[in-house]
């Protein structure tokens, strides 16, 4: 694997006469495969600014219908605020469409305001076509957002560092 160039940068604004950057890489992942650790990059964000959303991965079974007992499972919509450690969580039956769109009014109810930008993942309900550089929005979606005068930015396909450190569980 590739050094973190940045990481072995400011090692050498620190240490003018430290190690070479062939070495540095190879001791860091020495460093990096005993300690199952990596270095990632501390965002910096304007509190407001932006909302970062998604669907949480794992499900879990948890709502019961009164009426007949069964058991349901439950889809997690997450969202927080790029400077915030509070997230803002919803279930729903399933990840379809309208309920994105109606996590989204809830979360900016809550929230009492809109931020500037939503960075959503490139999930299905948000994208329509997914692209590293330019993504397409589901047309619904890209409604939601006119409405609300919001810009819409979907993280990069593949990088989840374009997450809020919130969002980000490290190895340990």
């Amino acid at each position: 694997m590739r050094c973190q160039t940045q990481v072995w940068e400011d090692y050498r604004a620190g240490n003018p006469d430290g190690l070479g950057y062939s070495q540095f890489c190879k001791r860091y992942t020495l460093w990096r495969n005993e300690t199952g650790k990596d270095v990632i990059m501390v965002q910096t964000h304007e509190p407001g600014k932006e909302l970062f959303v998604d669907w949480m991965g794992d499900t879990l079974s948890c709502v019961v219908d009164p009426e007949t007992g069964e058991m349901f499972t439950a889809h997690f919509f997450v969202a927080t605020l790029g400077d915030s450690g509070y997230p803002y969580v919803e279930a729903f039956a399933d990840e379809k469409l309208e309920n994105w769109l109606s996590a989204h009014v809830h979360t900016l109810e809550w929230l009492q305001g809109v931020p500037r930008v939503i960075v959503p993942d490139n999930c299905k309900t948000a994208v329509s076509k997914p692209g590293y550089y330019d993504p397409q929005l589901n047309p619904a979606y890209w409604d939601l957002a006119r409405h609300y005068e919001v810009a819409v930015i979907p993280a990069r396909i593949r990088s989840p560092r374009d997450y809020a450190e919130d969002f980000v569980i490290p190895k340990k």
